[in-house]
């Protein structure tokens, strides 16, 4: 089983219980926390439920978990700067600890984003 592990600063992916590796994150302008509607993320240990984009080009766009036919470019962002860019992959995250159970059901993803090198 792949786990991953979310912190205020790092995501860590596990392996057979074994750390893989640490990522920086960029989590939520609300902070932390698992309260439905708060637009916070979410801590903790957590299963990837749900691998969506595995054969797209990167940069794709989505929206709703669908392609748009789109490919992130600086001219797409400037056209539309207030966009909350989702791109690339989303992996759907499902929490397997009592405080983040309801991580599926508020559509927690990790996911490419405009800022990332792509």
């Amino acid at each position: 089983m792949i786990n991953i592990n979310i912190n205020t600063q790092t995501l860590d992916y596990y392996q057979d219980n074994v750390l893989q590796k640490s990522y920086s994150i960029s989590s939520s302008i609300n902070g932390v926390g698992e309260v439905e509607g708060s637009f916070c993320t979410p801590t903790g240990r957590f299963k990837i439920s749900e691998k969506i984009g595995d054969n797209v080009e990167l940069g794709t766009v989505f929206i709703a978990r669908i392609p748009t036919g789109e490919i992130y470019s600086k001219q797409l962002f400037n056209e539309q700067t207030d966009k909350d860019w989702i791109l690339t992959r989303i992996l759907w995250l499902d929490g397997v600890e009592k405080h983040n159970k309801n991580t599926h059901e508020r559509y927690i993803y990790i996911h490419g984003a405009h800022l990332m090198n792509l």
